[in-house]
């Protein structure tokens, strides 16, 4: 599924930074763990409401969307690193 297809493009990249020696994890305080864990714990549910009441169609359509986004995103960050 799409979700997976992030979730193991993200591991994929945390692995890549930590092995580049690009990751600085001190930077990742308290409140911003908080922040993120919010996020998961609101994202979740209004994805799941968000994808049910999508036709087939439009919830394609809006996951090539975002995919094609993640994948130019990606590569300017990579452009202008």
């Amino acid at each position: 599924s799409l979700a997976a297809c992030f979730v193991l493009l993200s591991l994929g990249s945390l692995l890549v930074l930590l092995a580049a020696g690009r990751l600085d994890l001190g930077r990742v305080t308290g409140p911003w763990l908080a922040v993120l864990l919010v996020a998961i714990a609101v994202g979740r549910p209004a994805g799941r409401a968000v994808f049910l009441r999508l036709d087939r169609r439009r919830f394609r359509v809006v996951g090539l969307g975002v995919a094609v986004a993640a994948g130019l995103a990606s590569i300017a960050a990579g452009a202008l690193a």
